[in-house]
C-alpha cells in the first residue's frame, strides 16, 4: 500500500487510525499485506459480533470526569476518548439504560449509538483471546512508517505492531484516539487526510 501511494506522489509521515483503523494503518506501513490485513480485519470483525449483546453511549464529557462518573457504575467501561470533551461508554444494555438516566437527570449531553456490542468493554474479553488464532502462520514485519497506538496514544513500538496480543488487548482497550492527535499536532505541522467512508474523524480533530 505505502508503494501505491508512493506512485501517487502521496505518502504519509505518520498515521493515526480509530478501533480498527488502526489494523489499516498497520497495512500501509507494511506490518502484514493487504491480503493478511483483510483476513485479520475479517476475523475480528466476526469476533465482535459473536460477543454478548451489550451497547454503547457518546458523552460530553473529558476523561476525568468521565472515571468519576463511571466509578458509580463499575459494570461500564471507558470504550473511547475521541476528543476533550466527547468519550464513549461500553457495556451491558440495562446498566448503559441507569447511565443515561442519570446523565439526564444531571443534564450531561448523551446520545446511545446505533450498535448492538458493546466494543472496547469487558464483553470483549473473549473476543480478544480468541484472536490470537487468526495471527497463526503470519510473518509480521516491522513498520515501515510511524503511527500512533490507539491502546498508548504514543508512537507504536516496533516490537508492540509484530506481537499479536497487542493486537488482541486492542480489541479490549480504551481507544486514546484524542491523545493520537495530540501526538500528531505535536510532531510539527500537519495535513491531516481522513481515508473512510465518512468525516467523522476529521471532525474529531477539528474539535
Amino acid at each position: 500500500l505505502a508503494a501505491f501511494w508512493r506512485s501517487r506522489g502521496v505518502l504519509p509521515r505518520a498515521m493515526l487510525g480509530h478501533s480498527v483503523g488502526e489494523l489499516a494503518a498497520a497495512c500501509v506501513a507494511g506490518v502484514f499485506s493487504p491480503e493478511e490485513g483483510a483476513l485479520l480485519a475479517a476475523r475480528r470483525g466476526r469476533l465482535m459480533a459473536d460477543a454478548p449483546e451489550g451497547g454503547m453511549a457518546a458523552l460530553a464529557l473529558g476523561e476525568e470526569d468521565a472515571k468519576e462518573l463511571l466509578a458509580g457504575h463499575p459494570e461500564l467501561d471507558l470504550a473511547a476518548v475521541n476528543a476533550l470533551e466527547q468519550i464513549v461508554v461500553s457495556g451491558a444494555v440495562r446498566p448503559l439504560d441507569k447511565l443515561l438516566a442519570h446523565c439526564r437527570e444531571r443534564r450531561i449531553p448523551c446520545a446511545r449509538l446505533a450498535v448492538s456490542r458493546a466494543f472496547h468493554s469487558r464483553l470483549m474479553d473473549g473476543a480478544a483471546s480468541a484472536f490470537a488464532s487468526a495471527f497463526r502462520g503470519l510473518a509480521l514485519k516491522a513498520p515501515a512508517l510511524p503511527w500512533v497506538s490507539n491502546e498508548t496514544g504514543q508512537w507504536i513500538e516496533p516490537a508492540q505492531a509484530v506481537d499479536p496480543a497487542y493486537w488482541c488487548r486492542h480489541i479490549r482497550s480504551t481507544v486514546r484516539f484524542s491523545q493520537g492527535l495530540e501526538q500528531l499536532f505535536t510532531a510539527g505541522n500537519a495535513a491531516l487526510l481522513e481515508l473512510g467512508p465518512a468525516d467523522t474523524l476529521a471532525r474529531l480533530a477539528q474539535a
